[in-house]
């Protein structure tokens, strides 16, 4: 119900795509935009979600709606597609050092980790567990 384009976890869904096939989602030469931070079109939705993809998770404050933060991970299948997208939601403008320093990242992508193997995904390599 959020736009992919304009949430973090829409662009870790995004994170396997090439860029003609987020041209070819996001047509349109401006896109809506709900903040500053919000992508203006396909390319910068492309940018963002290689931006993600490399990092291995996305960290957003504020970025679709003001006042809340977001972290997401993606979760992959047996054939090392991203089928889904662990998001955990913070009521706060930003997130705070001690939370990031209490590992909260951390957890987010352990949780997405620990869903992608139970879909069968193993290390990068996209290898199947046995």
């Amino acid at each position: 119900r959020i736009p992919a384009h304009a949430s973090v976890h829409g662009h870790v869904l995004l994170g396997d795509l090439d860029e003609a096939d987020v041209e070819a989602l996001f047509p349109e030469p401006m896109l809506p935009t709900y903040t500053p931070h919000t992508p203006r079109n396909a390319k910068e939705v492309y940018e963002r979600a290689q931006k993600y993809a490399a990092e291995g998770c996305a960290v957003s404050e504020s970025s679709f709606e003001p006042g809340i933060s977001v972290i997401s991970a993606p979760v992959r299948d047996s054939s090392g597609l991203i089928a889904a997208a662990v998001t955990l939601t913070v009521a706060r403008p930003f997130i705070e050092k001690t939370l990031v320093d209490q590992g909260l990242v951390g957890r987010v992508k352990a949780a997405a980790k620990d869903l992608s193997e139970r879909l069968c995904y193993y290390g990068e390599e996209g290898k199947v567990k046995e």
